[in-house]
């Protein structure tokens, strides 16, 4: 199988609750966390007074995101890459405002050695990657999708998208390759004041050599694949309580409010072209 991780939901469990969420998030399906990272849900207060709201993690997809906790280190990992030669990574981060430049991603061989990782630069707007390259028009509280080809004895990529595709670069360059990938980490790997402003979502990993993970379909509020009526209709409910099980953040603001709604419209009139 080329699958190592595939949507992990950030390491959601779904459970039948009685309630309009309907979902238990945990952490518990990474093999650690450091730093206590926070699995949760948007709240219902969220679209009206922000991702901050009593507690409330924005997610990009489904119904569980992933924050890192105020103070110090907070991430999870994963240990299931095992002598990776080849390794694709796709995740989401929600990057507010985190006050000083923190490191996001890492991907370790060996004895715990660095292969390539991610840092976000909230002063520059900017993600900058090891062994080398960054990409710049970074703004605060967006969502941006981040995908690593690594190859351990070739050419490794990155590829940056997010912002109402604002940012859209294809295969920055990030160096050549030295070691396998063994495991994996992901949130605030770094301490920063207010590291808590960042959050991430979607999760997936490959040892695929020719195809990329990709994005999720912006706007896809109902999970059905397109851009139709239906994503209206799912962001309402969502507005009235009941969570969306697709993409509803459409202008990646990392708040579901009327201006998806607005989003959707623009996709379905032409106005703005879909990325699905």
């Amino acid at each position: 199988m080329n699958a190592l991780t595939r949507n992990l939901l950030i390491g959601a469990v779904l459970a039948a609750l009685p309630m309009s969420h309907a979902v238990a998030c945990t952490t518990g399906a990474w093999a650690s966390t450091t730093g206590s990272p926070i699995a949760d849900d948007p709240d219902s207060n969220a679209a009206t007074n922000g991702p901050t709201d009593n507690g409330a993690v924005p997610r990009y997809s489904g119904q569980c995101g992933l924050q890192a906790a105020a103070g110090g280190t907070s991430f999870v990992a994963d240990d299931s890459p095992a002598g990776e030669t080849i390794y694709r990574a796709r995740f989401y981060v929600y990057t507010g405002n985190p006050g000083a430049t923190t490191k996001i991603f890492s991907a370790l061989g060996g004895t715990a050695v660095e292969r390539f990782s991610a840092s976000y630069n909230p002063s520059a707007g900017s993600f900058t990657f090891t062994p080398s390259g960054s990409v710049t028009g970074i703004v605060a509280n967006k969502w941006y999708s981040i995908e690593f080809y690594y190859d351990s004895a070739g050419a490794s990529t990155v590829t940056v998208v997010g912002n109402q595709n604002t940012v859209n670069s294809q295969n920055v360059a990030i160096g050549t390759g030295t070691g396998t990938v063994d495991d994996i980490q992901l949130g605030a790997l770094t301490a920063a004041a207010t590291a808590n402003n960042l959050r991430f979502d979607e999760f997936e990993s490959t040892r695929s050599t020719t195809a990329a993970i990709g994005r999720l379909c912006r706007g896809d509020a109902n999970a059905s694949g397109n851009i139709s009526a239906g994503d209206r209709s799912a962001i309402t409910g969502e507005l009235a309580g009941t969570l969306a099980s697709g993409q509803p953040d459409c202008n990646e603001d990392g708040i579901v409010s009327a201006s998806d709604r607005s989003c959707i419209t623009a996709f379905l009139s032409l106005i703005q072209t879909p990325d699905c």
